[in-house]
């Protein structure tokens, strides 16, 4: 019995892996990549939407820029958007910038920050139309909502996340 799931397992994954053969190598990678810069942005748009929660628990009022953020988290980034320069260069710290946007680490994206009475609002927009997906987050202090939305789409166009309601 065992045998047979094994072979059976065996059968199964040499016919996904032919699947996968099949289909162009290059859209493959492109997607893979895409995944990993989204989730390595969503997951710094995490970071800072939380640091911000946390700012407001503190001050009772929402920041509105780096350094605020950077009270609660790192603010990395890099000092212009070439991915090229990037790789070749130290991350900079905007935890002490009276800044609201900034090019992440790779070079890939842009970082906006945006602040209204009761919502803060970050943006990753990729910088190449034809290189990663957006990611947005927001909290919001008067339904203590925080939420992350992942774009389904390559682009530059990102739509805010909304938390005025679960």
């Amino acid at each position: 019995m065992r045998r047979a799931l094994l072979a059976v397992s065996g059968l199964i994954t040499l016919t996904l892996i032919g699947i996968w053969a099949t289909q162009d190598p290059a859209s493959n990678r492109q997607r893979a990549m895409d995944g990993a810069l989204q989730k390595e942005k969503a997951s710094l748009l995490a970071s800072l939407t939380k640091a911000a929660r946390n700012y407001y628990s503190n001050y009772g009022k929402l920041p509105t820029n780096a350094r605020d953020l950077g009270k609660y988290t790192p603010v990395p980034g890099c000092a212009n958007g070439s991915h090229e320069m990037c790789l070749n260069s130290a991350p900079t710290d905007y935890a002490n910038k009276p800044i609201k946007e900034w090019f992440s680490t790779c070079g890939y994206y842009r970082i906006l920050m945006k602040t209204d009475n009761n919502t803060v609002n970050f943006f990753a927009k990729p910088l190449n139309e034809g290189i990663g997906r957006g990611v947005s987050s927001c909290f919001n202090h008067s339904t203590n909502i925080l939420k992350i939305r992942d774009m389904t789409k390559r682009g530059s166009s990102v739509i805010a996340a909304d938390c005025t309601s679960e």
